[in-house]
């Protein structure tokens, strides 16, 4: 008799430890996905948060003149870049989307954030009736396209 019940209490007790055990392993597996998971969301988030921030602190605008605007000249992106081994950031790429043939000089004109000018470039441009690609401007190697900046293309 005493044998049994030493037997059945050792039982009860290797049950016990092995769903213990199992729920723990479980609990554990959950939280470190659970974790791992939280972690990329916020870090994407953090990320995409300083993305935006250091875009809207650099907030440069393009803008084109009315006699392009009239002639069906639009902007889609642009980029502002080291040219091919450059310092400063002085190339301006803009998607230009054209509704009517183009086949003129267009001049790009960067003003700092008081309006004063230190950069101009022109580059001659042709594209047919509903192109639409991107136009470099390259600036002198010392224009340095400060934040804030406005590019004007006439």
């Amino acid at each position: 008799m005493r044998y049994s019940i030493h037997l059945l209490t050792a039982s009860i007790v290797f049950a016990s430890c092995h769903s213990i055990v199992h729920k723990a392993e479980e609990v554990t597996s959950n939280t470190a996905t659970g974790i791992g998971e939280q972690v990329g969301k916020r870090s994407s988030e953090f990320v995409s948060g300083v993305k935006d921030g250091v875009d809207k602190a650099y907030g440069c605008t393009v803008d084109l003149s009315p006699a392009l605007q009239q002639k069906g000249v639009s902007l889609g992106k642009f980029v502002i870049d080291a040219d091919t081994g450059g310092q400063n950031k002085n190339k301006l790429s803009v998607y230009i989307i054209t509704t009517n043939p183009i086949n003129q000089t267009v001049t790009a004109k960067v003003t700092d954030s008081k309006g004063l000018e230190y950069g101009r470039i022109s580059v001659k441009v042709n594209t047919t009736a509903g192109a639409a690609r991107f136009i470099d401007f390259i600036f002198d190697s010392r224009t340095d396209i400060e934040g804030r900046s406005k590019i004007v293309l006439e």
